[in-house]
């Protein structure tokens, strides 16, 4: 795509290629690393409200995935002003359709994704010409789709991709919960504001353990840079036998996460809760704050553990100790439907991934076979409905999975 490059005068912005300009102004792109980093300043200027959207965040997981090919982040101005910004990355992915957990073959594609949380806008116009500059970037050939990550089911974002094609888009998976915690005052409060059953439950949960371990039950609290090795050690003991690392989720030490966490340990946004019994860690909660929200980001427990619930003990110790900071309004449980967080958190929201179609072959394909999984999991998940009979393959796919890690611990 030929692109002219521009440097405007009393600019926040470096010289960068121009992707398309509308009546809201010129959207560039900066895809390279460090172009990304002279966006700093830019980048101050909109209001962000999810982790993934921070800039150093952001640039630390660019630097590891092998399929990430460049950043891909899009930002408009207007008369010097910064009126909107898109965290995006050229990625090679597949067209990511599933039914239920089982993926189906789909073509590979070049996409640029949009991370979640990944657009600050000033109005919904600037948010139609970023819209439209993804659009001149699939239309060019640059990109076979763009990939927007768990996007608000009816957001300002996704309403804007109205303007797309209809043909071809977009294709939107099944939509799943995302919960928040609004945190009180007080812990107390808290659990004042509890269904009966739940606040029974927590209190008793507190004095079965209290009262069996007393001293013997220990809360480690990790968040400065020198408790880097303890916490890591603390973590994995505890991931390597958990069912969410039969998953492939919860705490992984590779590359990526270790970065991660060192840079939330130097930046003063991480914070995790290690329970352990008799010296030996059963249970762990971590994550980063950002902005007025407190992200979590993998949780674990021993299975041989689990009837003692040491899992929601630390959460608690979490929620309770959260209370206290200011300036942290809300905890994120992320994605997914589990059973604890409609049980302890209190807003219910809905994402989606959406696929964005560009005009080629390729693409179609691609399309096609999103449009027969997605109708193929909605039918399996109005049979199964959300009772029992989802429950119960919740609870059978976990204890596999708690299976799988404990063979690979042992061995």
């Amino acid at each position: 795509m030929s692109v002219a490059t521009v440097d405007p005068p009393d600019s926040l912005l470096p010289a960068l290629p121009q992707v398309v300009t509308t009546d809201q102004g010129t959207v560039s792109v900066a895809r390279t690393a460090a172009e990304v980093e002279a966006l700093r300043d830019a980048w101050a200027t909109l209001a962000w409200a999810d982790l993934e959207a921070d800039i150093d965040f952001f640039l630390t997981v660019e630097r590891f995935r092998d399929d990430i090919v460049a950043p891909h982040v899009l930002v408009l101005e207007r008369d010097g002003e910064v009126r909107a910004m898109a965290m995006g990355r050229l990625e090679l992915r597949d067209a990511g359709a599933r039914v239920g957990t089982r993926r189906v073959p789909a073509p590979r594609l070049r996409c640029v994704t949009i991370v979640h949380g990944g657009v600050a806008a000033v109005d919904d116009a600037a948010l139609e010409a970023l819209v439209a500059a993804l659009w001149q970037t699939v239309r060019a050939g640059d990109a076979d789709a763009v990939h927007l990550h768990k996007a608000a089911v009816d957001g300002p974002l996704t309403r804007a991709c109205a303007r797309w094609p209809r043909l071809l888009g977009p294709a939107t998976a099944p939509a799943a919960g995302h919960w928040h915690l609004r945190l009180p005052a007080t812990f107390d409060e808290y659990v004042a504001g509890l269904s009966s059953r739940t606040r029974r439950s927590v209190r008793k949960l507190a004095r079965v353990l209290e009262g069996e371990y007393g001293d013997r039950l220990q809360v480690r609290r990790y968040q400065r840079p020198e408790d880097r090795a303890a916490l890591v050690a603390d973590l994995e003991s505890i991931a390597a036998r958990s069912y969410q690392r039969g998953l492939g989720a919860g705490f992984q030490a590779g590359p990526e996460q270790l970065a991660l966490l060192d840079l939330g340990l130097a930046n003063g946004r991480v914070r995790a809760w290690v329970l352990a019994v008799d010296g030996e860690a059963v249970a762990y909660e971590i994550g980063h704050g950002f902005g007025t929200t407190f992200f979590g980001v993998a949780t674990g427990f021993d299975p041989e553990w689990a009837k003692l619930r040491v899992g929601t003990y630390v959460q608690m110790r979490m929620v309770e100790d959260l209370c206290a900071v200011d300036g942290i309004a809300t905890i994120d449980y992320g994605y997914g439907d589990a059973e604890y967080k409609s049980s302890f958190a209190h807003d219910r929201t809905e994402d989606a991934d959406v696929t964005l179609l560009g005009p080629r072959p390729r693409s179609l394909v691609a399309g096609a076979v999103l449009a027969l999984a997605g109708t193929a999991d909605g039918t399996a998940r109005r049979v199964l409905g959300d009772g029992r009979a989802m429950g119960w393959l919740r609870r059978r796919r976990r204890a596999r999975a708690a299976r799988r890690s404990a063979a690979a611990s042992s061995s």
